[in-house]
């Protein structure tokens, strides 16, 4: 029986039951979810794998780039080097002084000699200005005179040579037409000599004489040097007027009709300028000749050929706050040409005497076109 019960329990390929090898759904589908979370693993090791072999990869290639940009940058950093020491050791450090150090500068050049001086005006408050030392009563530009003592402010010069091995004529400096001494706070007067123009950087020969060296600056060293006394006055300033405050311009040319030029109206009532006015808003005369002429007639200006007056408006307030418009005129005389076919002119009978350029003259003069 026992047999028999044995049998019983398996078929004839020894199996068991088809009952038993099949997996209910609810197993089925806990495996398949295993088997799901399982693909899903393999695959974001695979991911993260292959992220990090990316990241390796790049900074491999990252770390040789930045080694080759090294590379060259120190070589690069090596050849600026050696260009800047090669540069240093051109570059010579003259003057060691700034502006605040200089109480005044003399110099010469083909014109004259010169000196200018700085005089306290309040000494407890260290304020003063440039003084010219011949003229107490010269208007010194104080720009001008500030950027002539710059010149030889932490003065650097290139190519180093002594004048004992040299002939001074090949820089012009055996005869030298400009030089220059500067008088400094502590007592110290350094001196310079200046040559001709170099052939090249723009420079020319100085020659500094407490060391007896000849080195190459800054031509602008040579160009204001040279620079005539007039540069060093400072101008008049001149009124200006707005064109839609001028009421009118008269133009008298000697031997012609006196000629008035006044603001019309178009058809609408809308005033209408004339172009001379835009022209007579200021007078462009930029280039003093002198400051207290007493003599005009060298210049024509005692009989000027042509007059222009330009009457206009200001406005402002009366006593009690009120706005007003006061009326004021403006006047430019023209004298002589000068050799360049300028004109000499000047503004509101003062004792200044300018150049005033040849095309700005035109434009008043030519009333045919000013109309």
């Amino acid at each position: 029986m026992s047999e028999l019960n044995n049998e019983k329990t398996t078929n004839e390929e020894g199996m068991l039951p088809a009952s038993e090898n099949v997996l209910s759904d609810e197993e089925r589908r806990e495996k398949e979810s295993e088997e799901r979370r399982l693909r899903i693993r393999k695959k974001k090791r695979k991911r993260v794998l292959t992220v990090l072999l990316l990241i390796a990869a790049v900074c491999i290639l990252g770390g040789g780039v930045y080694l080759i940009r090294k590379i060259i940058n120190d070589r690069n950093n090596k050849k600026v080097d050696e260009d800047y020491n090669k540069a240093k050791e051109q570059v010579h450090l003259i003057t060691d002084f700034w502006l605040g150090d200089v109480d005044a500068i003399e110099y010469t050049n083909a014109d004259g000699s010169y000196r200018f001086e700085w005089i306290y005006t309040n000494e407890e408050q260290r304020i003063g200005a440039w003084k010219n030392a011949a003229d107490a009563e010269f208007p010194v530009h104080q720009t001008n005179v500030q950027q002539l003592i710059d010149v030889f402010c932490n003065l650097v010069g290139m190519t180093e040579m002594s004048s004992k091995e040299v002939d001074l004529a090949t820089f012009g400096l055996d005869n030298p037409k400009i030089t220059a001494t500067v008088f400094l706070k502590d007592g110290r007067t350094p001196k310079f000599q200046i040559g001709i123009d170099a052939p090249f950087e723009e420079g020319c020969y100085l020659l500094d004489e407490a060391t007896g060296n000849i080195y190459i600056v800054d031509a602008t060293a040579r160009a204001r040097l040279s620079a005539p006394l007039r540069n060093f006055i400072q101008e008049e300033v001149f009124p200006t007027a707005k064109v839609d405050h001028i009421t009118s311009v008269e133009v008298a040319i000697r031997g012609e009709d006196l000629q008035v030029f006044e603001a019309g109206k178009d058809e609408n009532g809308a005033k209408i300028y004339p172009k001379i006015f835009v022209d007579c808003g200021s007078f462009p005369a930029d280039t003093v000749i002198e400051y207290a002429c007493k003599d005009f007639s060298k210049y024509g200006l005692d009989n000027p050929m042509a007059i222009v007056r330009v009457n206009y408006l200001i406005d402002t307030r009366d006593d009690e706050g009120k706005a007003i418009s006061v009326p004021r005129s403006m006047m430019l005389e023209i004298g002589n040409t000068t050799e360049a076919d300028n004109y000499y002119v000047r503004v509101n009978e003062s004792q200044y005497v300018y150049i005033m350029q040849k095309v700005f003259v035109d434009r008043y003069l030519d009333t045919n076109a000013s109309g």
